[in-house]
């Protein structure tokens, strides 16, 4: 199975139980049919056994052209070899049944299905890390959509109001879903990225998109939610399928049109101001090389173990941050803002305030 995912070719290599949750996870994006692949992701049962060259700290361990990261119930092996596509191998083991996974769901944000669980381990661990491979694509911690083909991207670290805005958004017909957390630009046009939202107890003031989450959902899976909410409602949370919260979806990307970055501060009222380009790409850079921390925590550990033997990196933080700034700094014909919001501001009124703004 071929697919174009942030405007490379994937080549996926399945076992056959795995199959319908890739298929589940991936069935948004085009199929592929260009000669040549630019990533191979092979989804196994148990990693391929390989000469183990290092391991500092024991979670990471480096082999010829790539090294290997354990992210608890899923390892994975990232090579990059010279003249050959990016090759990526995931260990993906499925949940258990039992009264200690049972425990383990109620105790969690979410009481995930496998599928939720997947979805997130492919894009999450597997297709964001691909990207770092390639010198033309750049992250961005984003929401984004695209309003008459053009992309809008909510920008900020986490917990400032980019979902809350991707679900305002989502109260309009006219507009498609880019990306809920991640969003991917290349040659000044923003990719879709189609992990699936994540839609928090506070993102439920209204009843139509209870109605969304609960969607095939049990009865266990709906207490826990309730019980959880009436507590906290940012300790609870539930995925959904970005065509279930959109009536469309553009995996194939949009031009970027507009950036607004989210920022919190001691202040009455909202307020948007413009910023230069060069203070959007050093924010961006550096909300990415916090937030990622998961991944990046490997690469680093990819330096430090490649440097006492003597061998250059497969990855390096300093050579990714410098071709995301490439990547950025070539972005044009596009408007790039600052919107201020107070840190104690009500939700229903910061989404009343981003209704405006979308109108605007």
């Amino acid at each position: 199975m071929r697919k174009i995912i942030f405007g490379k070719q994937v080549f996926f290599i399945v076992e056959h139980k795995f199959e319908l949750l890739v298929s589940g996870a991936t069935d948004l994006y085009a199929d592929g049919n260009r000669e040549t692949d630019d990533l191979v992701i092979n989804i196994v049962s148990q990693l391929k056994d390989r000469p183990i060259q290092t391991s500092n700290p024991k979670i990471y361990k480096k082999v010829e052209n790539g090294f290997i990261a354990n992210f608890g119930e899923t390892r994975i092996c990232y090579i990059k070899s010279p003249g050959r596509p990016v090759y990526i191998e995931v260990e993906y083991r499925r949940r258990r049944n039992g009264v200690r996974a049972t425990i383990k769901m109620a105790r969690s944000m979410e009481f995930g299905t496998e599928i939720d669980r997947f979805v997130q381990v492919l894009h999450e661990l597997v297709l964001l890390p691909a990207t770092y491979f390639f010198d033309d694509l750049a992250p961005l911690h984003a929401a984004s959509f695209s309003i008459n083909q053009r992309g809008v991207v909510f920008t900020g670290t986490g917990g400032v109001g980019k979902s809350s805005a991707l679900l305002v958004a989502s109260e309009r017909n006219d507009i498609s879903f880019l990306s809920d957390d991640m969003a991917l630009v290349r040659q000044g046009r923003v990719y879709g990225n189609m992990a699936w939202p994540k839609i928090y107890g506070y993102n439920c003031s209204g009843s139509e998109i209870r109605k969304l989450i609960f969607k095939d959902r049990g009865t266990f899976d709906r207490l826990h939610f309730y019980l959880k909410n009436r507590i906290d409602p940012s300790s609870v949370r539930r995925k959904i399928r970005p065509d279930d919260l959109f009536c469309s979806v553009c995996a194939d990307g949009v031009e970027l049109n507009k950036v607004i970055l989210v920022f919190r501060m001691a202040r009455k009222g909202m307020s948007v101001e413009s910023i230069s380009k060069e203070n959007f790409v050093e924010a961006s850079i550096a909300i990415m090389s916090a937030e990622y921390q998961v991944f990046h925590k490997f690469v680093e550990w990819e330096e430090y173990n490649c440097t006492l033997l003597g061998q250059k990196p497969v990855l390096s933080m300093t050579e990714i941050k410098i071709n995301w700034r490439m990547v950025l700094n070539s972005i044009n014909d596009c408007d790039f803002w600052v919107l201020n919001v107070p840190m104690e501001i009500e939700h229903e009124e910061y989404r009343t305030e981003i209704r405006k703004i979308l109108r605007g």
